[in-house]
């Protein structure tokens, strides 16, 4: 990430599990971050939300010793930020789901070769799709997609959509 220090997850949690007890930089003071059109985005950590602007400026204090002179892009920072494997929710913040866990539905999966390995998918899911070099790979990388896009679902209190069918085609020899 252009311009800012470089990071690993701990680093990261450091600065979060440490939110609430610091002293606030001169910025943050008495500021009410989730107040509509305050903040866009937020890091979901431990079932709490943190606001992103104010902890990637923590965190590159916590790495240079000094505030940055200014904050970077909203794109930067979600790549920074979820580039060691936290999650950055849009607003309207949505409380996470805090019922007893939900059955997770099953879906039809369409695995299919690609000049670079296996791509697999499952239809009924906007964006549930993955890449590996073997078909293992892939489907594996996809039930990691799916059970982001199924947490989704549950923070949002909604269910998921019904699997769809799937026609299969033979390839023509």
């Amino acid at each position: 990430m252009a311009g800012l220090p470089p990071v690993d997850r701990a680093a990261i949690e450091r600065v979060l599990d440490a939110f609430d007890a610091d002293v606030p930089s001169q910025q943050w003071r008495g500021f009410d971050w989730q107040r509509p059109g305050r903040q866009r985005s937020a890091v979901r950590y431990n079932g709490r939300l943190y606001p992103l602007v104010e902890v990637v400026r923590r965190v590159v204090r916590q790495q240079t010793g000094d505030w940055p002179a200014r904050v970077p892009p909203r794109d930067t920072a979600i790549n920074y930020i979820c580039h060691p494997g936290f999650t950055v929710v849009m607003a309207p913040f949505i409380e996470p789901y805090s019922g007893p866990p939900r059955p997770r539905p099953r879906y039809t999966v369409v695995l299919e070769p690609s000049e670079e390995g296996w791509f697999a998918h499952a239809p009924a899911l906007q964006g549930c799709h993955a890449w590996g070099e073997t078909q293992e790979e892939a489907l594996n990388e996809l039930a990691i997609v799916y059970n982001m896009i199924m947490g989704e679902f549950d923070d949002r209190r909604v269910d998921p959509p019904a699997d769809v069918a799937v026609a299969a085609l033979a390839a023509a020899s």
